[in-house]
């Protein structure tokens, strides 16, 4: 008898043949697992890698420490040649361009000359240290180390002011420069048109700039190198900190513990893994362990691949959590940010050109102790000068100080209140450099000077605004 034909054949109930609308409904369940068991793998193993990343810099990698820079028995004197701020920002990562600094970090760079008996020619390497958040207290003027112990220098202008650098790279550059002023509530008075522009005011700190300028040494930085490869010295500082960091036990259990469970937990729900058995899923998670010692950089490009927003997070944490104790070496053209698009600082040509920038003023000898006494020392000189102006001098001056007070642009005020005051109280009260000195001096008075906690010599500060207070 002929067979009938397998097509004709009737299917079994358990493999009959789903309506559309219950395969699509399937499809939208299984793609909904899936998806929310990728996003919890990405969570654990997320989780994992900053568990495990700080058990491994808490002990293994300080063994290892202990023993590479046991060989740097070297000593050499080096000198910053070059010194940068560099910041990094991602345009596309920028949730609202009013709060882009929020999404930016900065990191003080700078290169190191040295030479020694081994070689005829000087050597250059390039340090980048702290990795901070770049946001609106970040001051020029206080960045003062590249890491615990190990000072950091702005180049100096012929009146012993800083002229500080931040370098960034061309898309940012150009993204800050195409976009439209954001800050304008609280500076709606600042001839700025653009994100730049409101950098550039922002940063432009030129009493500052005076004060560090005025303290910073040229000291010799101390370095330390292994005797087998002295072009790549590092500072004394950093090598001591890292040599002698010690083994924690305590601080390697307490972290392993809770992330080798998160590991292997993350693991299991990976879809990558989906097909192995339990003891290769093991054993595939044991051996990525091999390359924990290079997570920080690499675990959160692999979790964006799972989940952009978890990568992105992730990312953020792993570089807080060393933002302190980063300190990377180079060589000079592979610095962060080093071929960057530059933006520099300097009093005589900036928006305070023409007061603060059109006076002779010199470094005192020897520095002053203190930033408190620093400005005290820079009134004191300015005051003297503004002393010898004529009439129409003053009255050109302190109009000018009015102006600029008015533009938002405020940062060099508090250096002429003592000699506008001096001026307001002279007999001759009602003539025009009094009556301009008061314009300024009621100016001053009537601005909220909302920049004023991040900047140096805060006592003097408020110490001189009171004084002019008093007519």
């Amino acid at each position: 008898m002929k067979q009938a034909s397998p097509s004709r054949e009737a299917k079994p109930a358990g493999e009959a043949t789903l309506s559309w609308p219950r395969r699509a409904a399937l499809f939208v369940v299984e793609s909904l697992f899936a998806k929310g068991e990728t996003w919890l793998a990405a969570f654990w193993l997320g989780a994992a890698g900053m568990f495990l990343s700080f058990a491994w810099s808490a002990g293994p990698q300080r063994v290892i420490d202990a023993r590479h820079y046991a060989t740097f028995t070297g000593r050499v004197s080096g000198t910053i040649v070059e010194s940068w701020l560099a910041v990094e920002l991602n345009p596309g990562e920028v949730p609202n361009p009013e709060f882009w600094r929020a999404s930016a970090f900065a990191s003080p760079c700078a290169v190191i000359e040295y030479q020694g008996e081994w070689s005829p020619a000087a050597v250059r390497r390039a340090y980048c240290g702290k990795r901070l958040q770049f946001n609106d207290e970040y001051t020029l003027a206080g960045v003062r180390e590249l890491a615990s112990g190990v000072a950091f220098r702005w180049p100096l202008d012929a009146r012993g002011f800083i002229v500080p650098e931040v370098r960034i790279d061309k898309r940012a550059y150009q993204w800050l420069a195409s976009g439209p002023a954001v800050d304008t509530f609280m500076h709606k008075k600042r001839p700025a048109k653009t994100m730049l522009d409101e950098l550039r005011f922002d940063l432009d700190e030129p009493v500052d700039a005076a004060i560090a300028g005025w303290r910073q040494t040229s000291a010799p930085i101390s370095l330390a190198f292994d005797p087998a490869e002295p072009e790549r010295a590092l500072p004394e500082a950093v090598v001591s900190a890292r040599a002698n960091a010690g083994f924690n036990w305590l601080a390697l259990l307490m972290l392993a513990v809770p992330g080798l469970i998160a590991w292997f937990a993350g693991m299991n729900l990976l879809p990558l893994t989906a097909g192995l058995g339990s003891w290769a899923r093991w054993v595939f998670g044991a051996l990525l362990l091999l390359t924990l010692p290079w997570w920080a950089d690499y675990l959160p490009r692999a979790i964006a691949q799972l989940n952009p927003q978890f990568g992105s997070i992730f990312r953020d944490m792993f570089a807080d959590a060393d933002r302190t104790t980063r300190f990377v070496d180079s060589a000079p053209e592979d610095a962060a940010v080093t071929g960057g698009m530059r933006i520099a600082w300097n009093s005589s040509s900036g928006p305070y050109a023409d007061t603060l920038g059109a006076f002779e003023l010199a470094p005192p000898t020897p520095a002053p102790a203190d930033p408190d006494a620093a400005l005290r020392l820079l009134t004191k000189q300015i005051t003297a000068q503004v002393a010898q102006l004529d009439d129409g001098a003053k009255v050109a001056l302190f109009t000018r100080l009015k102006h600029a007070i008015e533009s938002d642009l405020d940062h060099a005020g508090i250096a002429f209140l003592p000699a506008a005051r001096e001026t307001a109280l002279t007999k001759h009260g009602e003539e025009g450099p009094a009556r301009a000195a008061r314009g300024f001096l009621e100016a001053w008075s009537n601005t909220q000077h909302l920049h004023a906690t991040q900047q140096l010599a805060q006592r003097e500060r408020a110490r001189i605004a009171q004084a002019a207070a008093k007519l």
